[in-house]
C-alpha cells in the first residue's frame, strides 16, 4: 500500500500546482481521471483539468484525509 499511497499523494500535489512532470510521473499516458463533476484522459487531459480547477480557486491545495480502499484495481479515498 505505500506505493500506492505515495502515488496518490504525489498525484495530489501535481492537481495542486499543476505539474505535469508530476502527472506524467504517476499517470500511464492513457490513464483517466474521474473527479466528479470533471473528468480528463492522459497526461494533457489531467494536467489541463488541474489548470482549470487551480484557476477557479487559486492556491487551492489537495490533500488526502482517509486511508485508500483498493480492490479489482480500482481505488478510492477521501
Amino acid at each position: 500500500m505505500t506505493d500506492l499511497t505515495s502515488t496518490v499523494d504525489t498525484d495530489l500535489s501535481a492537481r495542486g500546482e499543476p505539474d505535469a512532470e508530476l502527472i506524467s510521473q504517476v499517470w500511464a499516458a492513457e490513464g483517466r481521471l474521474v473527479d466528479p463533476p470533471l473528468a480528463a484522459e492522459g497526461h494533457n487531459g489531467i494536467s489541463d483539468m488541474a489548470a482549470t480547477v487551480q484557476q477557479q480557486f487559486p492556491d487551492h491545495r489537495f490533500r488526502r484525509v482517509s486511508g485508500i480502499d483498493e480492490h479489482h484495481d480500482q481505488f478510492r479515498f477521501a
